[in-house]
């Protein structure tokens, strides 16, 4: 069993949770997040503001399962909180720009015609100057599986540095070849 799984989770003001036949139910009155499990394998209690999972058999899928349902159920909580998830992406290149119009992201990154993203309904995004984006959204692989969209329309150039990148995201920049004269 994980060694996170074996502690309860306090569940903060604000967040209800409700269980029922294998579905863990998490909302904050405005969004909510339904995650099911085996219940067969796990076993999952609600005493308190407190949330504990716990396997019924010592199976290695039980095992495994345990730790992962129990991580889940914290990032959405923590999702569901005011806060959220925020991720700053920057674009870096010559003439490399953003634009919101409506629900529609318009993207410069160097084509000869701007790139069009809709954005999904549970993510928010916001230009911040022209290079840089802030995208928000209440469940992590929702916001992260459109930043991933954004970043494989100009996948990173290591020899000029240029590309869609996280904040805090280190790539390798190589040096140019030398020519011989």
């Amino acid at each position: 069993m994980s060694k996170l799984a074996k502690k309860p989770l306090q569940i903060p003001d604000g967040i209800n949770v409700i269980l029922k036949d294998g579905v863990c139910t998490m909302s904050n009155g405005k969004n909510s997040i339904e995650l099911k499990y085996n219940y067969s394998i796990l076993d999952i209690e609600l005493k308190d503001k407190m949330i504990s999972v716990t396997k019924k058999n010592s199976s290695k899928d039980a095992t495994s399962q345990s730790g992962t349902i129990f991580r889940t159920i914290k990032s959405s909580i923590t999702g569901l909180l005011p806060a959220g998830f925020s991720f700053n992406v920057n674009l870096k290149g010559v003439g490399y720009k953003a634009v919101i119009n409506g629900n529609l992201l318009f993207l410069t990154l160097g084509y000869s015609h701007n790139i069009a993203l809709e954005i999904p309904q549970d993510v928010s995004v916001k230009v911040e100057k022209n290079t840089a984006l802030i995208i928000q959204s209440y469940t992590k692989g929702k916001a992260m599986d459109f930043i991933k969209s954004i970043q494989r329309l100009r996948s990173y150039n290591v020899y000029k540095g240029s590309g869609v990148l996280l904040e805090n995201e280190w790539r390798v920049t190589k040096e140019m070849k030398k020519s011989k004269k």
